[in-house]
């Protein structure tokens, strides 16, 4: 099934238990059915009193690229599954919320 990712892309998760933590994904291969994503950091783009709203910042690169992720279509657009907890769809270009530092567990 072909997809709409294309490198460059970037793909925002949201999870978390009693806090909110989100965790952004940039493509940096495709295939029509796949694709590789390497994680990077966030950058707090405003603050509140016990969160934050963060973008992605694509010059930080965290950890290994994660090979061979299927595209799926979901209802909000193209996802791909990170893990038993948590999938990653195509960010809207909007700041995401988070829980601030100290403020979760």
């Amino acid at each position: 099934m072909a997809h709409e990712l294309e490198v460059g892309s970037i793909l925002s998760s949201s999870w978390g238990y009693d806090q909110t933590n989100v965790d952004y994904y940039k493509v940096i291969r495709r295939t029509p059915c796949t694709v590789d994503v390497v994680k990077v950091g966030n950058k707090v783009e405003r603050s509140e009193l016990t969160y934050d709203y963060v973008i992605p910042d694509t010059d930080r690169v965290i950890g290994d690229v994660m090979k061979r992720k299927r595209v799926r279509n979901s209802s909000i657009g193209p996802a791909i599954y990170l893990n038993s907890y948590s999938d990653a769809y195509l960010w809207s270009g909007e700041a995401k919320y988070k829980t601030a530092w100290g403020c979760g567990h």
